[in-house]
């Protein structure tokens, strides 16, 4: 079964309830977050994005358009091989989990 990473901001909301989404339907996923700090109340990142969960990686989410630009601004010296899609709804993510596991 394929690693899922879920990345979002903060790693607080998004992430995490996509990762037990995932984790529930079979899955082997983890989340983290893209920035350093939450702009929410300046506290840490739970889970911040790193090289080590990348490479777990084999499927690379990311909840908005400006994750994947941070994934790509960490990655690019290291070259990609995890698929990255920015999920703008929530029914994107139906759709991608649909297609993935066959529903």
């Amino acid at each position: 079964s394929a690693h899922w990473l879920f990345v979002c901001s903060a790693n607080i909301v998004r992430s995490p309830t996509a990762e037990m989404v995932a984790r529930k339907m079979g899955c082997f996923a983890t989340s983290c977050g893209s920035r350093g700090r939450s702009t929410i109340s300046g506290g840490l990142v739970v889970v911040p994005l790193s090289w080590q969960l990348y490479e777990w990686a084999d499927v690379l989410v990311c909840m908005e358009q400006e994750h994947v630009l941070t994934v790509l601004d960490l990655m690019k010296a290291k070259g990609l091989k995890a698929e990255t899609a920015a999920l703008n709804s929530a029914s994107d993510v139906v759709k991608k989990w649909k297609s993935a596991f066959g529903l």
